[in-house]
């Protein structure tokens, strides 16, 4: 009988030290996930304003993410006795954290939360998502030299240049058609200030930035290419022998009593390329004159439109003297929608980089083309599209949209 009782006292110590080990993991693990807890949710705080910038929302609506979490508190705190003494406090943990690690990872999934609500499929939103991502990184970067160097910071663009609540403009790949254009030109501009450096981190700054426009550029044409949007330029037969010019003739094309010579291969890429950028552009300046708010930030996109189709006619043209057919790509469409997303600012300013990589084009075509017609037509181009530039500088200017870049002494 006394050994029984002493075993009947052994197990009830047993499980009271059974039952004070688990009462102190149980304190231990809500310990943890408390410590846990705090940074997903209290993590919003520090960094609303970036959250505002990226998503262009109001301060206001900013102001209100922050108090989320307390809500959220105040709501489902009165359930959770409840659901604790329904499955358990172990099961009610449980769940709990499977919650909030499926909101955690739902955060960094590509395109959720983004400034890409609108892509026509998953590979161009993660097209478009990858580089914001990519970009995002490198603008801390600029931010810091600027600082280190004791600059003021460039106003550049804000939440205000952007309205992510506007309807669909860009419809069937005319988004990533224009993000391909941009590319090209960031690509060009890298690699002229990269030529102007001397600073290493400077270099290395448009070293990294080459890089990442490289990568997106092709990743845009692949993509417009498996979608049959981007026509290639026309196939030609590859020479068996090599051959020198031996004639004068070859050099001109403005002789009335002889028809020109073909166009060789140098001069039929800057003319397929000068189509398919005015092609794009003639749809882009329709897109912005149909949003534009001022009107004669409206009337100035228009005359950008027919500028685009008077190059593309005289670009045609002289294909179809040598017949070849000017067939130029499908670019997308533009939706019905009067609701810009971009202020009038951030538009004329992009149609600045499409004035600038119109230049270079015709400034390319001028320099290689060996027929001085050519050569004539692209300066006359040229000359069409400097002057329409300057017209867009001196608007930028008229409502305060240029910044002006550092003088090299102080103004007196």
């Amino acid at each position: 009988m006394g050994l029984h009782q002493v075993s009947i006292h052994q197990e009830h110590q047993q499980t009271k030290i059974s039952v004070k080990s688990k009462t102190l993991l149980l304190i231990i693990g809500i310990i943890f996930i408390g410590a846990n807890l705090r940074a997903p949710i209290t993590a919003v705080g520090p960094l609303i304003s970036s959250i505002r910038d990226s998503l262009g929302i109001s301060n206001i609506l900013a102001g209100t993410l922050t108090t989320v979490p307390l809500l959220a508190f105040a709501l489902l705190s009165p359930f959770a006795p409840k659901l604790s003494r329904k499955y358990g406090m172990e099961g009610t943990l449980f769940v709990s954290l499977i919650l909030l690690t499926a909101g955690i990872v739902l955060r960094t999934i590509p395109g959720v939360g983004t400034l890409i609500p609108k892509a026509d499929d998953h590979k161009s939103e993660k097209i478009m998502t990858d580089l914001y991502k990519d970009l995002d990184k490198n603008v801390e970067r600029i931010k810091h030299i600027f600082e280190k160097a004791g600059s003021a910071l460039p106003v550049g663009f804000t939440s205000q240049d952007v309205n992510v609540e506007a309807p669909r403009l860009f419809e069937n790949g005319l988004d990533i058609m224009f993000l391909r254009m941009i590319k090209e030109v960031s690509m060009g501009l890298y690699t002229l200030n990269m030529g102007k450096a001397y600073r290493e981190d400077i270099i290395n700054l448009y070293k990294d930035l080459t890089a990442i426009t490289q990568g997106c550029y092709n990743k845009c044409t692949q993509y417009l290419l498996e979608k049959g949007m981007l026509t290639r330029p026309p196939f030609v037969p590859m020479p068996k022998t090599n051959e020198f010019i031996n004639d004068m003739k070859y050099l001109s094309g403005l002789n009335l009593l002889s028809n020109a010579r073909h166009i060789n291969t140098i001069e039929l890429s800057s003319l397929f390329h000068g189509m398919e950028s005015n092609n794009l552009g003639m749809t882009l300046m329709f897109a912005f004159t149909q949003v534009a708010e001022a009107k004669e930030v409206k009337q100035y996109f228009h005359k950008g439109m027919e500028i685009s189709k008077k190059i593309l006619k005289q670009f045609g043209e002289i294909l179809l003297e040598d017949d070849i057919t000017p067939t130029i790509s499908s670019v997308g469409n533009v939706s019905s929608s009067k609701i810009s997303p971009f202020s009038d600012k951030f538009m004329l300013y992009c149609n600045s980089l499409l004035c600038n990589l119109s230049l270079g084009g015709n400034a390319f075509g001028f320099a290689f083309s060996l027929r001085n017609d050519l050569q004539l037509k692209a300066l006359l181009a040229a000359k069409d599209v400097a002057d329409y530039a300057n017209d867009g500088n001196k608007l930028m200017v008229k409502n305060g949209w240029l910044e002006k870049p550092p003088a090299t002494n102080l103004e007196r």
